[in-house]
């Protein structure tokens, strides 16, 4: 089977990319073909790195933010400026169908999503779907777009629940969630420059205001100093305006006196390195998410979660079963459940063995197996 990958990201650390890979290696290891094509950028030689080929996709933005998060005025702007970029994606996909052949398309997020319906064809397009935009003109657009799509592959009832549309497929196939490789706690901390002697948050998640970075910085005020614990968040500049809002956050760190308990780490090429070093992930997102990926790495990591009550999450958690759940933008609610967990071991305890039995079913190769399987359907193998 020939597989046509449609990529959007420009870096491989996403957790949309970090499924991509796990599908494409899956693939590539069962004899299938794969062809991902991509925007220029990090996320295309790891791609080549798994035996798939490789060509490069024309950005069709110039303001993701916009795109991702913006205002139905502002996404129409956007759509307008971005006519002529548009229009050089569109004819790069349909020279790849042309000389590629594939049995099917396989689009990895939303902008991809647009691009693939936009060429006639007559090979099914398959849609991964792994967020949920804003509510407006972008969850208008996409649902409808979504009509010429042959199967959407829903990372959770709530991302499928928005993105329904009548006489089209789809399925509930949960992303792949990798064991991250535990070390040493202690020596992972030295690595990262990180104090071996307080309790460790970790936040992970690229910078954007979405995420709730500072529903965290909020709450860790509400501990007196000496107190506190330490705070880690990893996550890169992805996105325009990411670097804006980084210099926020240190200027909000400083302000607030957490100078010395915060670490912007920014992107880390192995993640696995802060979960092996922290006690607890924190969640803040005030945006919902489709599924919540680090909150599954860290799970079967070992880590005890916190994480806000919104989207996949509240559907995918059980509170006070296997991860606490607090309200979107809730930092006293955050620190209470934090502060709890530090003075209770037995309720650590309990949060990460349920964390660790309900992660299972997000094994990488459920996954992949399931996917895989559907392609064949849909292409008619």
């Amino acid at each position: 089977m020939r597989i046509l990958l449609l990529s959007p990201a420009r870096f491989a650390e996403g957790g949309a990319e970090r499924s991509a890979r796990l599908l494409v290696t899956h693939l590539v290891n069962n004899g299938h073909q794969v062809r991902v094509l991509g925007v220029e950028g990090s996320a295309l030689p790891a791609f080549a790195a798994l035996g798939a080929q490789t060509a490069a996709l024309p950005t069709t933005t110039t303001n993701e933010r916009v795109i991702r998060h913006g205002s139905s005025q502002g996404f129409l702007a956007e759509g307008i400026r971005s006519a002529p970029r548009v229009a050089a994606a569109v004819g790069t996909l349909a020279r790849e169908i042309r000389r590629y052949r594939p049995h099917i398309i396989y689009s990895n997020g939303a902008r991809t999503h647009v691009l693939s319906v936009s060429v006639p064809t007559s090979v099914p397009i398959v849609w991964a779907l792994r967020d949920v935009p804003p509510r407006g003109l972008q969850s208008a657009f996409l649902r409808l777009a979504s009509r010429r799509t042959t199967l959407l592959l829903a990372n959770s009832a709530f991302t499928q629940d928005h993105y329904r549309t009548r006489g089209v497929r789809s399925e509930i196939v949960y992303n792949p969630v990798a064991a991250p490789t535990k070390t040493d706690r202690v020596a992972a901390r030295g690595e990262l420059s990180l104090p071996v002697d307080r309790p460790l948050l970790a936040l992970v998640a690229h910078l954007h205001p979405s995420k709730g970075h500072h529903v965290a910085l909020d709450a860790l005020t509400l501990w007196s100093p000496g107190e506190r614990p330490f705070l880690a968040i990893a996550g890169g500049a992805n996105y325009p305006g990411s670097e804006d809002y980084r210099s926020d956050l240190q200027r909000r760190i400083i302000e607030l006196g957490l100078s010395r308990d915060v670490a912007l780490l920014g992107s880390l090429r192995n993640v696995d390195g802060l979960y092996s070093a922290a006690d607890i992930l924190v969640h803040c997102a005030v945006h919902p998410e489709g599924f919540g990926r680090t909150i599954f790495e860290a799970q079967s990591a070992g880590l005890a979660v916190v994480a806000t009550e919104l989207g996949a999450v509240a559907e995918l958690c059980r509170h006070r079963q296997d991860a606490l759940l607090i309200p979107p933008g809730d930092a006293a609610a955050l620190y209470t459940a934090v502060d709890e967990l530090l003075t209770s071991e037995d309720l650590l305890a309990s949060l990460i063995a349920a964390g660790k039995d309900r992660v299972r079913r997000f094994e990488p190769e459920l996954h992949t197996s399931r996917v895989e399987m559907l392609l064949k359907e849909v292409a008619g193998e």
